[in-house]
């Protein structure tokens, strides 16, 4: 369910992704390799651990919810490696809103 975020193992970075447009469009977030623990969440909460492209076509493992905790997590180690001020005081009651919140 779009959109998208794409977390990158040992990187506290989250990339916004707002539909498959954008995401066959841009190949350096589909045409790449990925490591171990690279996974996407989307705005329903799924989980999935991303694997290498064949023919084009991502191949990935659903690995269950992320939980809004986990999620506001994420969220604020992104915003604190970005510099944004005061994210301690950040709350979210929905996976959507946490990624509607990084476009």
């Amino acid at each position: 369910m779009w959109p998208v975020i794409v977390k990158y193992s040992g990187d506290p970075e989250l990339l916004y992704v707002a539909n498959s447009d954008e995401w066959l469009s841009d190949s350096t977030l589909h045409a790449l390799g990925y490591e171990p623990g690279d996974m996407l969440i989307d705005s329903q909460g799924q989980k999935f651990l991303l694997a290498s492209s064949v023919n084009g076509k991502l191949i990935e493992e659903a690995i269950g919810l992320i939980s809004v905790d986990e999620m506001l997590c994420l969220v604020k180690t992104h915003w604190q490696s970005q510099g944004v001020c005061c994210v301690a005081k950040t709350t979210f009651t929905t996976i959507t809103e946490m990624i509607n919140a990084l476009k």
